[in-house]
């Protein structure tokens, strides 16, 4: 049986294609609009598709099943958390 993994060489189909391309501008969408979501969503995480916000939580687990509820695939939409100005994040 084969992986769903792409194998080397491989192309990447129209669909996925599209869905990469949306996801980069959801993506340069949240750059853009940052510190206007730093006002309205700090310290929550926000669900970003077709340039806006859809959902917002302050609970990862609690925001992917409200977009599941509206029927949002998560693995397809930016999702991000916006930390208070104090808080420092290390990698």
């Amino acid at each position: 049986m084969r992986s769903k993994e792409k194998c080397e060489g491989e192309r990447v189909t129209e669909e996925e294609l599209k869905i990469l391309k949306e996801f980069q501008k959801d993506t340069q969408w949240l750059i853009e609009n940052y510190q206007k979501l730093k006002k309205e969503f700090v310290d929550r995480f926000v669900a970003i598709k077709n340039g806006k916000v859809i959902e917002s939580d302050e609970n990862l687990d609690k925001l992917i099943e409200k977009l599941q509820k509206k029927g949002e695939d998560a693995s397809k939409t930016v999702i991000e958390f916006i930390p208070p100005e104090d808080m420092i994040i290390i990698l």
